[in-house]
């Protein structure tokens, strides 16, 4: 993405994308103090660099590869950051005054979440934030912006749904710098989310990188991360029940392109996202145990519990009307063959097996219905 529209850019001299090193770069207007969450990084720098490593990055000489990259872009008094994801689809945010800038790149995997060590998966992307300010603060207000700019992406994260065994935080290798003017006069001692400081950078940093996570993931993704299957997973679930229970004539390939169509369509309706975002909240609040009276470690087996089949009932309903009741029994026989191909929570469980199955009696009955003109 090239700046553009930016009615000022302000402290930002200027940014470039450097495609031979696949490294962004940002150019400030003056030396700034900077706190940072990476390592090996000066404490007062006028340069910001997002360099792109390949998924499998050997990160056990950091401190040489970080001065490597500092000597080829021949910007030695700048702050590196390291990221799989591409570099020059960026965020870039500067006030109407120009005296504060966000600037961001986005990966989104591998997910991490609390009480659980890192992925040892390669490293595909990384969530890199730097806040620039062109205002005098004090050591603790630039922790305290760091602090700020942390919840405002971690929040970010978990509107994201990143799947994770609880809510996520973001992946397992992000990034934050802050970098603020060394204070002289207008020494600012506190930077949280109620200050102004504070508000425009959470604001700016948690509402961009939704939109852009959301751009990244697609609709695909996001489907991944709300009920832990793809389209594809559902059509072949849905393909493994027509095995079982095929319509003269009518081929399995017939069925499945069928079944993508419809489903395709469904995932259109925002009233049905909204059930299957439901699902997976609710069993990460169950997960959590900030449920009342929901005990964490038997939840997936209390009796007493029926919502995760309320909720399913009502996707079924939804999609199928009254066929969505009947087609209930098939809930059933793809709980007892152990058809899913991985083993999911109790409400998104519960919710894959309403949407396979409403929409597997919809296009059951209507190739009954057309079987000539489906064969």
């Amino acid at each position: 993405m090239i700046v553009g529209g930016l009615r000022n850019l302000g402290l930002l001299n200027k940014i470039s994308y450097d495609k031979s090193f696949d490294t962004l770069i940002v150019e400030l207007d003056k030396c700034y103090n900077f706190v940072t969450t990476l390592p090996y990084q000066p404490e007062v720098a006028n340069v910001i660099l997002f360099k792109r490593v390949p998924e499998n990055f050997d990160d056990s000489h950091l401190k040489h590869f970080y001065n490597y990259v500092r000597s080829k872009m021949g910007y030695g008094n700048s702050i590196v950051f390291l990221t799989a994801a591409s570099v020059d689809d960026y965020i870039c945010e500067v006030d109407d005054e120009g005296k504060m800038a966000v600037i961001a790149t986005m990966g989104l995997e591998p997910p991490v979440c609390p009480g659980y060590e890192g992925s040892h998966e390669p490293l595909r992307g990384t969530i890199n934030v730097a806040i620039i300010v062109d205002y005098g603060l004090s050591s603790n207000a630039l922790v305290d912006l760091l602090r700020v700019t942390a919840e405002a992406k971690s929040l970010a994260a978990s509107e994201l749904l990143l799947r994770c065994p609880l809510r996520s935080s973001g992946t397992v290798t992000d990034a934050i710098a802050v970098g603020g003017k060394p204070p002289h006069g207008d020494n600012i001692i506190v930077a949280g989310m109620a200050t102004r400081i504070g508000s425009w950078v959470s604001g700016k940093v948690y509402k961009r990188l939704v939109e852009k996570g959301l751009k990244r993931l697609g609709q695909e993704g996001l489907l991944y991360n709300a009920i832990g299957l793809t389209v594809n997973e559902i059509v072949e679930l849905m393909a493994k029940m027509y095995e079982h229970d095929n319509i003269s004539g009518v081929t399995v390939d017939c069925f499945k392109n069928r079944a993508r169509e419809l489903i395709e369509t469904i995932l259109k309706d925002p009233n049905v996202w909204s059930i299957l975002i439901a699902a997976r909240e609710l069993d990460l609040h169950s997960a959590a145990g900030s449920i009342p009276d929901l005990n964490v470690e038997n939840y997936a087996t209390d009796d007493n519990i029926i919502a995760d089949k309320l909720l399913a009932l009502i996707l079924s309903l939804y999609i199928a009307n009254f066929k969505g009741l009947l087609s209930m029994q098939h809930i059933k026989r793809i709980e007892k063959k152990d058809l899913l191909p991985i083993r999911l929570p109790r409400f998104e469980d519960h919710i894959v097996s309403a949407l396979v199955s409403s929409a597997f009696s919809a296009i059951y009955d209507e190739l009954s219905k057309n079987r000539k003109s489906f064969s």
